[in-house]
C-alpha cells in the first residue's frame, strides 16, 4: 500500500487550500488522525484578499467512540479476545492552531502553522475492568509551505511538516507509570514530510467549486526506528455566500493511509492493537458541512462540522466517529 500511496500522492498532493482560505493539518497520531487535522480552516468565500496577511486561530475537537477491523465494528471484549491485554472504547482529540498566510508577492505566497494538541484514550483491560486514561498533550508538528499560482483556478502547493511533536510520550499502563504509549497517543511523526499538492476551482452559477488534494510523504524514519504511512487526502468542495458576508459550504472527503513502516521497539504490540505498526493503516470518507459570517471587515467567524461515511481499516483500531471545528481569521 504504501508505494502505492506514495505515487498517488506525488501525483495529486496539497496541504488543503480552500477557495480563498486554507484547510491545512498537523493531527500527529500513528494513524488517520495524524495528518487529517490539518483540514481546519474553510471556504473564506469573499473575504479573500490577496494583498494583506491573515492570520487563522481554529480549535478541532474529533471524537472516536468504537473499535474497527476492515468495515465491521467491534467490542471492546471482542479486541481483548483477540490476544490483546487493552483496549480502548473510546477516544478523543483536541487541537488549537494558529496559522498565518502572507500576501502573494507575484504568483508566490507562504504560510506557516503551529499547533497544540490533547489526547485521551479510555482504557479497559481483558478482564472488562477500567484502567487508567491514557492522555498526552503538547505541541505538534508544525509546517512550513509555499504556494505558487499560475492561474486563477489553479494552485499548486508545496509543504514540509517539522518534527517538533514528540513520540516519546509516556504514561502509566498495567501498573508501570513509565510506559511509552501507543502511536496514536504520540504527538508528532518525528519525521521531516513533504506536503506537495494541487488545487482546482472556480465559479458555477451562484455557488463556487474546488477539487483538491493532500499527499503526505514521510522521509526516512525517526529517531526511534519508525515511519508513519503516506497518506492521499481528496476534497471536493462547494461553497455559496448569501446575506451579508455569509457563507455556507459543503464537501467530500476521501483519505487512503499506509500502516508504519519499521517499529519502535518500546511499544508492546500485544499491549493492544494501538501499539501494533500493522494495525495503522486504513482509508475512509467523510461529509463535511460549514457556515462562516463576517462580523466587522476582514474578521471572519466560522464552524464546521465532519461526519465519517464509510470506514475500512487495518485494525482493530479507533474509528472516526465525527469532527467539530471553530475559526477566527483575521486579515491585516
Amino acid at each position: 500500500m504504501k508505494n502505492n500511496l506514495r505515487q498517488l500522492a506525488t501525483a495529486l498532493a496539497v496541504t488543503s487550500l480552500s477557495f480563498g482560505g486554507i484547510h491545512t493539518a498537523v493531527w500527529a497520531a500513528g494513524n488517520d488522525d495524524h495528518d487529517r487535522m490539518n483540514r481546519t480552516s474553510m471556504p473564506d468565500g469573499t473575504m479573500r484578499m490577496d494583498n494583506r496577511w491573515m492570520a487563522e486561530f481554529s480549535v478541532m475537537s474529533m471524537d472516536m467512540d468504537e473499535n474497527q477491523d476492515g468495515t465491521s465494528t467491534l467490542t471492546t471484549p471482542e479486541v481483548t479476545s483477540s490476544g490483546f491485554a487493552m483496549a480502548s472504547p473510546r477516544m478523543t482529540m483536541d487541537m488549537a492552531m494558529l496559522m498565518l498566510m502572507s500576501p502573494r508577492y507575484g504568483a508566490w505566497q507562504g504560510m506557516a502553522m503551529i499547533n497544540y494538541l490533547d489526547k485521551r484514550m479510555k482504557m479497559v483491560n481483558a478482564a472488562g475492568l477500567a484502567q487508567p486514561t491514557m492522555v498526552s498533550g503538547g505541541k505538534g508538528d508544525s509546517e512550513l509551505a509555499a504556494r505558487y499560482h499560475p492561474s486563477n483556478q489553479l494552485t499548486l502547493h508545496l509543504g514540509l511538516s517539522l518534527p517538533t511533536g514528540s513520540i516519546d510520550e509516556i504514561g502509566l499502563m498495567m501498573g508501570n507509570p513509565n510506559t511509552v504509549l501507543p502511536y496514536p497517543m504520540q504527538l508528532g511523526s518525528g519525521t521531516y514530510d513533504l506536503k506537495p499538492g494541487l488545487i482546482l476551482g472556480g465559479p458555477l452559477g451562484r455557488w463556487e467549486w474546488q477539487a483538491q488534494a493532500l499527499g503526505t510523504l514521510r522521509i526516512g524514519h525517526n529517531d526511534r526506528g519508525y515511519a508513519l504511512g503516506d497518506r492521499l487526502d481528496v476534497d471536493l468542495l462547494a461553497s455559496r455566500a448569501f446575506g451579508r458576508g455569509w457563507l455556507i459550504h459543503a464537501g467530500m472527503n476521501y483519505a487512503n493511509w499506509g500502516n508504519i513502516d519499521g517499529r519502535d521497539s518500546r511499544i508492546n504490540p500485544l499491549m493492544s492493537p494501538y501499539g501494533d505498526p500493522n494495525r495503522q493503516g486504513g482509508k475512509k470518507s467523510e461529509m463535511d458541512l460549514g457556515i462562516s459570517f463576517q462580523p466587522l471587515m476582514g474578521v471572519r467567524l466560522g464552524a464546521e462540522y465532519h461526519k465519517a461515511l464509510f470506514q475500512d481499516l487495518d485494525g482493530p483500531q479507533m474509528a472516526l466517529d465525527a469532527t467539530w471545528t471553530l475559526s477566527a481569521k483575521l486579515m491585516f
